[in-house]
């Protein structure tokens, strides 16, 4: 479980992350565009008050617009993401508020709350999240359940995660994901439906898409 005694994001990793992570490895080897999936798929989800969960460089969040009200918190296990997303932001969107926490996911803790009296967040985002969690897929599912209290009853939850397992990967793939899990990743057992479920079991609103080897998903409509 988290926190790691060593830190698996640190700054000069972050330099080379949207070169390397989301502009060649997402889109030759997991077979899923960040321009064309990952980057509309938050243009059309982030909302008034945002939470972006598991921040990284904040890439997505740089390429999306908000209203003059709107407010964006991070939420992270390390420092380095927080610090490079915050003044990323800064420097994009200077007139949006960005208020940033230390927190594990996978801890029984809630998230911290939107900075501003309201029901909840409009939207949270957990990309690449998912796939990086030391636990069991079940155990990363029952962060769908964690988060669904934070979220206004007309907001909407929606991310993706790579999968291990029940999906077909390439041979380049498989190696990546035997190289990768041995020390960012820990996603050999994670499978389409476990997540799709526990989305189910949440939200009445799901829309799932599996994109290479990549799940894509949106979750409206909380079940109380």
């Amino acid at each position: 479980m988290w926190p790691f005694n060593e830190a698996n994001y640190p700054a000069f990793f972050l330099a080379v992350y949207d070169a390397w992570v989301l502009h060649t490895v997402t889109p030759f080897v997991w077979r899923c565009s960040t321009k064309k999936t990952l980057v509309p798929l938050y243009q059309r989800n982030v909302s008034r008050h945002h939470c972006d969960i598991g921040c990284g460089t904040g890439y997505y969040l740089v390429h999306s617009t908000y209203t003059p009200d709107s407010t964006i918190t991070l939420v992270d296990i390390e420092p380095a993401p927080l610090s490079s997303t915050t003044t990323r932001l800064h420097q994009s969107h200077p007139h949006v508020p960005v208020h940033a926490h230390q927190h594990d996911i996978l801890s029984p803790a809630s998230i911290p709350p939107p900075p501003s009296p309201s029901a909840g967040y409009d939207s949270i985002s957990l990309t690449y999240v998912l796939h990086t969690l030391p636990a069991s897929p079940s155990v990363k599912a029952g962060v769908f359940a964690k988060l669904k209290p934070a979220i206004a009853p007309s907001g909407v939850i929606f991310g993706a995660t790579i999968l291990g397992s029940g999906v077909w990967h390439s041979l380049l793939g498989r190696g990546f994901l035997r190289w990768l899990n041995w020390k960012w990743l820990d996603n050999y057992d994670d499978k389409p439906e476990v997540f799709v479920d526990a989305l189910k079991e949440n939200f009445r609103d799901v829309k799932c898409e599996i994109v290479g080897s990549v799940l894509v998903f949106e979750a409206r409509e909380p079940i109380v």
